[in-house]
């Protein structure tokens, strides 16, 4: 997600009602141009043309009510939870990987206790106590740590949402340092354990533990993330991008590998057959090809079978269970005890 091309949009289509007015249109043809559904007002004086709403995708459309609220405001506020994980290029807006769909226009902010704490249709706002550490800066806005903006998303959303963020944030912080990408993850593991350890009898703390111990940089994509999920809350542990030798050179890496059982397994989203951006000149036809070449390849010279995965088959612990099944696959179904107590605890309360 290229966060500052989404911010220098949102700058653009937002509309305030002084512009609409500098630009010649009264009272009555904006509130008829929002009536007809030609103007979206996403809070009380701010606009965006219905074009540009139609086409925004989720997080995009949180970045334009973002934009509104940041300057609707008095004093600038703090970002944070989802609002915050949308400025730190998390994918928290995945609406597959929540149960319940999210409001867009509704912004989240952090703001101290003792301060105005009324939340509205539009606009949430938590209570916490925020260190200097705990805040930064990302363009213009002020926003939580992509550390305490993690922990707030395992204590208040859906636990895939936290663990795919966590997965991203992870996977971008070992890759910029590459040869300490160890130590990075063994870092922010601890610091998350040290919150915890702060926070004795807060809502959501196992979540946080939870995620603390269950996050991996070697997930790539959200989907990647509650697979991985899924497997554990069935009691399976995969082995995680797997390298096997290609047919020419180099090496071909396999999202996941369960030896024991004797498959491979690969989780594939539409996008990867029907997105420009990931399909460049190549037709459908011609990936499906070279996806069939490969797996040939990796069956052959590993002896395993492969087995492949949507979003369908993700969505729920059952459809999972029952896709593995449908492959021959057998496993426990309650969590491994290769995690701490309190963590296959955790997994198996998980809705």
């Amino acid at each position: 997600m290229d966060v500052s091309a989404l911010f220098e949009s949102a700058a653009t289509h937002v509309l305030s009602r002084r512009d609409l007015e500098r630009s010649g249109l009264g009272d009555r043809r904006i509130t008829a141009m929002e009536r007809s559904g030609q103007l979206i007002r996403i809070r009380a004086g701010s606009y965006v043309p219905r074009d540009c709403w139609d086409t925004a995708l989720p997080e995009a459309r949180h970045a334009l009510a973002m934009h509104a609220a940041h300057h609707a405001a008095e004093v600038p506020p703090v970002f944070s939870h989802r609002s915050a994980a949308v400025l730190h290029g998390l994918p928290a807006w995945s609406g597959w990987l929540s149960p319940t769909e999210q409001d867009p226009v509704r912004v989240h902010t952090t703001v101290a206790r003792g301060t105005d704490t009324t939340s509205t249709r539009v606009l949430r706002r938590h209570i916490s106590a925020l260190s200097m550490q705990d805040t930064t800066r990302v363009g213009d806005f002020t926003v939580t740590s992509t550390e305490l903006t993690l922990v707030d998303l395992a204590r208040s959303d859906a636990f895939p949402i936290a663990l795919a963020c966590a997965d991203a944030h992870l996977h971008r912080a070992t890759n910029a340092r590459r040869r300490a990408g160890d130590a990075v993850w063994r870092g922010w593991q601890d610091r998350l354990q040290r919150r915890t350890e702060a926070m004795p009898g807060y809502s959501g703390v196992r979540a946080v533990r939870a995620l603390a111990e269950l996050a991996d940089p070697r997930a790539e994509l959200p989907l990647e993330s509650l697979s991985r999920l899924r497997f554990l809350q069935l009691g399976l542990v995969p082995e995680l991008q797997v390298p096997v030798p290609a047919q020419a050179e180099g090496e071909l890496r396999l999202d996941f590998v369960l030896p024991e059982l004797g498959f491979w397994g690969e989780c594939d989203g539409k996008a990867k057959y029907t997105s420009g951006e990931l399909v460049g000149s190549s037709s459908a036809e011609e990936i499906v090809y070279q996806e069939k070449r490969r797996q040939d390849w990796i069956a052959g010279t590993t002896g395993m079978r492969c087995i492949r995965w949507g979003v369908p088959e993700v969505l729920t612990l059952d459809r999972f269970a029952t896709h593995l099944s449908a492959h021959g696959v057998t496993f426990p179904g309650t969590p491994s005890l290769v995690h701490s107590p309190a963590t296959t605890r955790f997994l198996a309360a998980l809705p």
